[in-house]
């Protein structure tokens, strides 16, 4: 039977042992609230498998947590976790980062990112350069 030896381990798809430690973790030390062990890789991980399984009050913790140091995502993760995650309050601040940001999007980023988001991203970065700093800007979301 499944799960009951090494030979035979539970089958979850799509889910990373990094995913998966960060889950078991949240759990063993949910009783005693110490997640000082966690940092934003490990949130990550904790906010996509309980995204995946349908953990929504770990998601909710994790989406939490990682409000909390949001400064610290960089805009294509955070854009990239929005989107898998269905994280709409994230979309606009993750945009914002990678259209204000002094650089264009390396090709490394850019590779990451579906080819429309990255087409209207960098539309509207042209929009935004080429706006006098006085002048109302209107950006489309098309």
């Amino acid at each position: 039977m499944e799960g009951e030896s090494d030979d035979k381990p539970i089958d979850l798809p799509g889910t990373t042992v990094d995913e998966f430690e960060a889950l078991l973790d949240f759990l063993y030390n949910r009783p005693y609230d110490d997640y000082s062990s966690f940092d934003l890789t490990r949130w990550k991980n904790l906010l996509t498998v309980s995204d995946r399984y349908q953990f929504d009050k770990v998601r909710q913790r994790a989406i939490a947590e990682i409000t909390k140091i949001e400064s610290d995502l960089n805009g294509v993760d955070q854009l990239l976790l929005a989107v898998k995650c269905n994280i709409i309050q994230w979309t606009v601040p993750a945009l914002v980062k990678l259209l204000v940001r002094p650089k264009i999007l390396e090709l490394e980023e850019a590779e990451r990112l579906p080819l429309p988001i990255v087409l209207r991203l960098w539309n509207a970065r042209e929009v935004f350069r080429r706006t006098p700093v006085d002048a109302p800007m209107q950006l489309s979301a098309r």
